[in-house]
């Protein structure tokens, strides 16, 4: 278990440096405001370096899944990573051939196919959420986190509707919003990753 929760650590490290470091190096970009989308727009130098390490976030996130889908016994996670890693592989093909345009003041038709792609993404992230509570309670090493698990499933379908409702409504709160349910699913796989972690360091 100690291997894979290496993969979580990594794939978390990845994904929010890749951010942050590729963010500051862009002008006019405000970090945690401005869609994350924005950083790897299309013809943007330097973005498919950021492809790139984002896609590379996705595979460690894509390994410990499989990890925890072989490691365990129970249906409800097992789907739960089903829906993790379907979301990883859409996510990558999203990261490297459909990206954003460069923000010239409205949204194009590459900027619409892109945020529907990444609402498949975020729903598949939402039911990995739920089916992983939902088995918390009848695998061991999880069913301490049950009530954290449940808390964080609610915490990010919350955000994530209201992202949806503010891309049309309110498009100044969407950079904001996709910032928080990115944390918190980031978040959710540190303690997932530690969780396995001290259960090994536990049984050796």
């Amino acid at each position: 278990m100690k291997k894979i929760s290496i993969f979580g650590f990594l794939g978390t490290a990845t994904y929010l440096l890749t951010i942050i470091i590729g963010g500051l190096f862009r002008d006019n970009y405000r970090l945690f405001i401005d869609p994350i989308s924005r950083i790897f727009a299309r013809g943007l130098p330097g973005s498919w370096a950021i492809a790139l390490f984002l896609t590379l976030g996705n595979f460690l996130i894509i390994a410990i899944a499989i990890g925890i889908f072989i490691r365990s016994k129970n249906t409800f996670i097992k789907t739960g990573m089903i829906f993790l890693i379907f979301s990883g592989i859409i996510a990558s093909i999203l990261y490297n051939f459909f990206p954003m345009d460069p923000w010239l003041g409205g949204r194009t038709p590459a900027d619409v196919i892109h945020n529907d792609i990444f609402g498949v993404v975020v729903a598949s992230i939402i039911f990995a959420l739920f089916f992983f509570a939902l088995g918390a309670k009848f695998e061991l090493r999880y069913k301490s986190l049950s009530k954290y698990l449940w808390a964080t499933f609610i915490a990010f379908l919350a955000v994530s509707v209201a992202g949806g409702i503010s891309w049309d409504n309110f498009p100044y709160l969407t950079g904001s919003l996709e910032s928080i349910f990115l944390l918190i699913f980031m978040q959710w796989l540190i303690v997932i990753s530690r969780t396995l972690q001290l259960e090994h360091n536990k049984n050796n």
